[in-house]
């Protein structure tokens, strides 16, 4: 059978584990640094085929079984990365799953049992996920909207994400939350074919538009934000989106051609971004000076992901 595979909680370092507090009576300590970098990982393992979540402990050698609602789930990491969604597009569903383990930059506690939470989110082809500042988001390609949830909400009974009619055509698209409770979110045009949005406006928590668009592009894919300025990969170039709804390209470097970055990271610093293409490689993106540079340039990356230890000084 096919698995999807993710990374629930990945360990910063052999000091995180080496000073982690623990609230249960397994405080062993790890004998040497292999242990302590697989202490705190957790692999969550979705089935193609039938309903069956695994979670996989390395560190210890087992495998807890669970039960979703449905097969071949998207699995994603929440910002705390003690929760994982659980996005079933094509049934109009998210669900949440709690891996017992928080994280906290120097240390992990142990917070109960592994087990699914009681926030789900129905929405017409939840797509785009996103998690910031406490916050659960999808973008819906079916109708437009947005859901929003809170990670601390995953335990409350019956508990359901908000969803925000945001009055966009549906389309392919995503969403970016500030730090003021604005967010920027793509629209679709029609001025290109498909199903990709040419344009990014910034809502309130209501759904009112506070900033109109104004740069269009070929064509938006991939975003990232630092909560104040929002990235998104463009055919256009690299569209700056700023929480005051200043907006503006940033060229391609020219020996791009028509590649363009359809995957945008953030990293641990503020405001400098990461791009990925297939096409070229992975590349830093500094808001601020308007530069890109190469990171590493290779056609052999099959995808691109920032750790927990990240840094850069730009």
């Amino acid at each position: 059978m096919k698995k999807q595979f993710l990374p629930a909680l990945w360990a910063a370092s052999a000091l995180l584990l080496v000073t982690s507090c623990e609230k249960n009576s397994e405080n062993v300590h790890p004998k040497n640094e292999l242990d302590a970098e697989f202490r705190h990982i957790r692999i969550l393992v979705s089935d193609e085929l039938t309903n069956e979540i695994s979670l996989v402990n390395p560190f210890k050698n087992d495998v807890l079984s669970f039960q979703a609602q449905y097969p071949k789930s998207a699995l994603y990491t929440t910002e705390s990365g003690r929760f994982a969604g659980l996005v079933h597009r094509t049934n109009n569903m998210l669900e949440t799953f709690d891996i017992g383990l928080e994280f906290h930059g120097d240390h992990v506690d142990v917070k109960g049992t592994p087990k699914f939470g009681a926030l789900v989110g129905e929405s017409t082809l939840p797509t785009h996920f996103k998690s910031k500042r406490g916050k659960i988001l999808t973008f819906n390609d079916g109708d437009g909207t947005i859901s929003i949830g809170k990670e601390s909400e995953a335990h409350m009974p019956n508990m359901k994400m908000r969803v925000i009619n945001t009055n966009l055509k549906a389309h392919h698209g995503a969403v970016a939350h500030f730090m003021n409770g604005t967010y920027a979110i793509t629209e679709k045009d029609n001025s290109i074919p498909g199903t990709l949005p040419e344009r990014v406006k910034i809502i309130d928590a209501s759904g009112k538009t506070k900033f109109e668009s104004t740069t269009a592009t070929k064509g938006i894919h991939g975003n990232a934000t630092d909560g104040k300025t929002a990235v998104f990969g463009s055919a256009s170039g690299i569209l700056i989106v700023n929480e005051s709804g200043a907006q503006e390209l940033i060229p391609h470097p020219a020996d791009f051609g028509t590649t363009w970055f359809g995957t945008i990271m953030k990293t641990s610093k503020e405001t400098l971004f990461l791009g990925y293409t297939a096409a070229r490689g992975v590349y830093l993106i500094n808001t601020v000076t308007n530069k890109i540079r190469a990171i590493h340039e290779s056609t052999d990356i099959i995808r691109a992901k920032t750790s927990i230890a990240w840094t850069t000084a730009g």
